[in-house]
């Protein structure tokens, strides 16, 4: 039997490991779950994860500054891996999340128009998003599709049929790069403090984000 302390108990030592965004999400998954057990299958049991209260969590704020930025670009250069060094020169160009831009099918770049297409399906929002391709961006797109293997951007041997393993890599760059707690997420605070310092409206800021 899952009882209350269990999941607290849990909680805490997740929080301690790993720390309090990882712990609070993994307390919401168990919450969820057993919602999800009671109402759809007939569990007829208490749900031990509700009403936890989650660990404070502080904003994160981390984006590259131009000293860094011009790091990160000289350490992609250096890449041998090509293919993932444009994956992650599209992070940086797009803002997209990395879910997206791994994903990013030829069928949904309009290369007359320079816009990509993220359909609703993909899109966190559940709205389609169209992103318009800066020419950095566009260039990249321009010379990968000249040797496109697949209905992919960046194909992969895998069961997707596109990238998924490249944490290893933004590791690797960040190291060559010598740059310091620097997540793959935070190349879409790096475009929005950009956009910011550039006096674009908050409006068009979340819109190019997906934000709703």
């Amino acid at each position: 039997v899952v009882r209350k302390g269990r999941v607290l108990a849990l909680h805490a030592q997740i929080g301690r490991d790993h720390g309090p965004y990882i712990a609070n999400r993994i307390v919401s998954l168990i919450s969820s779950m057993w919602n999800r057990a009671i109402s759809d299958w007939g569990l007829d049991a208490k749900n031990p994860a509700e009403k936890i209260r989650f660990f404070r969590e502080s904003a994160r704020e981390r984006f590259l500054d131009g000293a860094e930025l011009k790091r990160l670009f000289e350490a992609l250069e250096l890449e041998p891996n090509q293919l993932l060094a444009d994956f992650f020169r599209l992070l940086l160009f797009t803002g997209a999340r990395s879910g997206n831009v791994s994903s990013m099918r030829w069928d949904e770049i309009n290369f007359h128009r320079q816009e990509w297409s993220i359909p609703a399906t993909k899109s966190k929002s559940g709205e389609t998003m169209t992103l318009p391709l800066v020419p950095a961006a566009f260039d990249i797109l321009v010379r990968r599709r000249a040797s496109a293997l697949n209905d992919f951007v960046f194909p992969a041997q895998s069961r997707s049929g596109h990238i998924t393993g490249y944490k290893a890599g933004w590791a690797r760059i960040i190291k060559r790069a010598e740059l310091a707690d620097v997540r793959m997420h935070d190349c879409r605070r790096t475009l929005g403090s950009i956009q910011c310092a550039l006096g674009t409206s908050l409006p068009i800021i979340g819109k190019s984000l997906g934000h709703t």
